[in-house]
């Protein structure tokens, strides 16, 4: 009996450890105390959403799925130059994507790659609601003044990380409204 339940437990074990890394995406940490980097950098809001198609022509479904996000640019932290943005992420199981509500505010961390824009949960892209002090930290930072009131572990005078170059991105072209500007170094 306790050989059976030894084996069904094993079973089960060997199961979990070896479909774990399929069950969640994983980011690679730093280790250091540093202000999130990003190409770009924004407050912005959902203006619309386009999700592709969770199969293909063959049939061959995923619950993973890609998403084309349109922000309007409402304050322009780093590099967004335009009044509104193309966002790519993906949206559900397992994917590492951000699931973006249509009318909702975001602080959005993206980076480019093959000119666009992306973003996924390694970055620091959050629901404003959510994120009052990295909001108010990066006016803050914009002004020349510290960025303590968010990081207090870290020097108040810090430079901004460079941005991981492993997040691709890309930038949409259209020009409704200007952004409020805003600077980083």
């Amino acid at each position: 009996m306790k050989r059976a339940v030894f084996c069904a437990l094993s079973s089960i074990a060997f199961l979990f450890l070896s479909c774990a890394p399929t069950l969640a995406c994983s980011c690679g940490i730093s280790g250091k105390c540093d202000i999130p980097g990003a190409d770009v950098i924004f407050l912005g809001r959902v203006a619309s959403k386009q999700v592709a198609s969770g199969c293909t022509p063959d049939g061959i479904c995923s619950s993973a799925v890609s998403a084309s996000v349109r922000f309007d640019v409402l304050e322009n932290f780093r590099g967004a130059n335009a009044p509104q943005l193309e966002v790519e992420t993906t949206e559900g199981c397992c994917a590492c994507g951000i699931t973006f509500s249509v009318g909702e505010t975001y602080v959005v961390f993206a980076n480019r790659y093959q000119e666009q824009l992306q973003t996924n949960t390694c970055t620091a892209t959050q629901p404003a609601a959510t994120a009052t002090a990295l909001i108010r930290q990066l006016r803050a930072r914009a002004k020349g003044g510290p960025t303590s009131v968010l990081w207090p572990l870290i020097p108040s005078r810090i430079t901004l990380g460079s941005p991981p170059r492993s997040n691709p991105s890309g930038v949409s072209k259209s020009k409704p409204s200007e952004p409020r500007e805003s600077s980083l170094s």
